[in-house]
Order: structure tokens, then sequence, then C-alpha cells
């Protein structure tokens, strides 16, 4: 579809309905991942169009009159993930922190890297961990938060669960991780 307009669905009416948009929208793509922190903002990574793909990272925020579309750029002296499509991610707002993981590669190579990028700062950090799931694309994500009773605070501590998914050779994954998004040592 080429479309690069921002639509609202409306679960009342289930209607959808075309959001003006101010600033520089993406460029036309697919196989992104749309992330939110807080009910108003949407960030928009990565994503492909034909055999462009893309690292860029947008976001919106629908609250304000007129929405306006802003690119986040790294600065050059940081590194950044490679351009990805087919990749998930979760957003943890306490934090203001996006997390992204694995995908395709423009060189067709599917991926097993982990980023997270700081809205404070508007920085990427790759996360490395202890032990990775195969590299793998198209899989299934979503945060889950475990409350760590032993703590006299009951801190939640937040994860990013993965499940399936497929390598770029055509094997299909039934399996799952977890991915502990703590800023500790405990990866």
């Amino acid at each position: 579809v080429d479309d690069a307009e921002l639509y609202r669905f409306d679960l009342v009416s289930r209607t959808w309905s075309c959001v003006p948009a101010h600033g520089s929208p993406p460029e036309q793509r697919h196989g992104h991942c749309l992330l939110s922190l807080g009910n108003t903002r949407l960030f928009l990574h990565g994503g492909m169009d034909g055999r462009t793909f893309f690292s860029s990272l947008y976001s919106i925020d629908i609250n304000e009159k007129p929405p306006r579309w802003k690119e986040h750029s790294s600065s050059l002296s940081s590194s950044c993930p490679m351009p990805r499509a087919a990749h998930g991610g979760v957003s943890i707002e306490d934090t203001s922190t996006l997390f992204i993981f694995g995908g395709l590669s423009r060189s067709g190579q599917a991926l097993n890297d982990t980023w997270s990028w700081c809205a404070s700062n508007e920085q990427w950090t790759e996360i490395l961990c202890r032990s990775l799931p195969r590299s793998r694309l198209d899989f299934a994500y979503c945060l889950v938060e475990f409350i760590n009773n032993e703590q006299e605070s009951k801190k939640s501590i937040p994860y990013m669960f993965i499940h399936g998914g497929t390598d770029t050779q055509g094997e299909v994954f039934d399996d799952c991780f977890l991915l502990r998004l703590s800023f500790d040592n405990d990866q």
C-alpha cells in the first residue's frame, strides 16, 4: 500500500480515520516495529521497502496539536542497530527506554542482537547477553513483568518474551526465551 498517512482506529465505532500530521513522515515501509511510550508517544523503527532496509527511528505524539513526526538520529560517534525488518521490540515507560531484538538484515541474514534506545539522551546501546536465542525474524514478542518478592520494594523486573519465529533457511522455531531488561549485570 503506497500510503504514508497516519490512521487512528476508534474501538467504539470500529472505524478508521486519517490523522493529519506535520513534519517529515517516515518513508513508505513494512516490517517495521511500532512501540509506544506512555499513552500518546509512538515510535517507529526500521522496516523495509523493496530492497531498501531502514535503521531510522521516528516518533509522533498523537495528543500534540497537530501531531508532528520527528526523526531521531544518533550522533555520528555512537553505534546504532544495523538496518532491519521483521524484528520485535518492547518499551519500558519507567525508564523511557525502547528495546529491539532480531529481525532480517539487508544482506538476508537473520539477526539475534539486542539494542536499547534511551529517550532522555537519544542514544542506542547494544545489550550484550550471556546467552542468546538463535537468529530469527517474524517471531511473537511481548513485555512481561515479574515481581521480585525477595526485595523489600517488591519492584517488578521487566522481560522481553520471545516465542517462535523463523530463520532465513525456512526453519520454524517453537522455542521461548525471556530476556531480562534491567540495567544491572544479571542478564
